[in-house]
């Protein structure tokens, strides 16, 4: 569902029990103490009223497919539209229908981009990520107009390495309704490629509490215990956050957000009273 996007972090993992970070200078991590990022807190827009014909059903997915080195205002997403007849359920082939971040609409394109899915759709792949999406669909008689629906903020990721477990921590966070998923690969495995399920890992879920601790208790997908952190060790850290079951119209619709955040972490060993 997306590509990784890796962003350097530095972790020092004290040999007399304190720890010190210092993080990279990717916009995904704006906080130099490990104390908890800013993210992008820009207030949604709110949604206005809706022309509806209650002929249409309409359902938007949004999600992040990030790129080495983007932030949100330069990542990928990936906006798909699926429009069918609300009376009989079948696919809608021949409306127009636009999208995007709400005041920056583009025409979405009709099967366009591919997708794993062999049902007719809308969509396209746009540049940037706002919490707050528009949508509008027409054909002839039959339409849904001004749609706007508002997703989770665009999050920033810090990390911390203890003696026996690491701390992942987000922002913005505690947004409602919203479930995360935070999952951490050691450089050996790495995480999982497009299409792949979760492998050997540490992972927490949660909702959006803006932090998780990652101890070798949280091993997935093995039998064997394996030690966390190991110091000298590189780690991939995957943050999902997910929104769902936005009501899209009269007729049953849905917009549903998937933000996907990488970033990577170097955890290394010093010796007490030296730097």
């Amino acid at each position: 569902m997306h590509r990784a996007v890796f962003v350097a972090t530095t972790l020092t993992l004290a040999a007399c029990g304190g720890v010190t970070g210092a993080y990279g200078a990717s916009p995904s991590d704006d906080a130099a103490s490990g104390e908890g990022p800013s993210g992008n807190a820009s207030p949604p827009v709110q949604p206005d009223q809706p022309a509806d014909s209650n002929t249409l059903r309409v359902d938007a997915f949004v999600s992040l497919v990030p790129s080495l080195g983007a932030s949100v205002d330069t990542t990928d997403v990936l906006v798909v539209v699926y429009v069918r007849e609300a009376a009989t359920g079948a696919p809608v082939t021949d409306a127009t229908v636009t999208g995007g971040p709400a005041g920056h609409a583009v025409a979405l394109a009709f099967d366009q981009p591919s997708t794993y899915s062999t049902t007719p759709h809308y969509g396209a792949l746009l540049t940037g990520y706002a919490p707050s999406w528009e949508l509008s669909v027409e054909r002839g008689a039959d339409h849904l107009r001004g749609v706007v629906f508002v997703g989770p903020s665009y999050p920033a990721i810090g990390f911390r390495a203890g003696t026996s477990t690491v701390t992942i921590t987000w922002a913005p966070a505690v947004e409602a309704n919203v479930s995360t998923s935070v999952c951490a690969w050691g450089s050996a495995i790495g995480p999982p490629g497009e299409g792949q399920l979760i492998h050997q890992g540490w992972c927490a879920d949660g909702h959006d509490e803006g932090v998780a601790v990652l101890s070798p208790a949280n091993l997935v997908q093995s039998s064997t215990p394996v030690p966390l952190p190991v110091p000298g060790a590189l780690y991939y850290v995957q943050l999902v956050e997910g929104l769902g079951n936005l009501p899209i119209g009269s007729q049953g619709g849905t917009a549903t957000f998937a933000l996907v955040v990488d970033s990577d972490a170097t955890v290394t060993p010093r010796r007490c009273g030296f730097r």
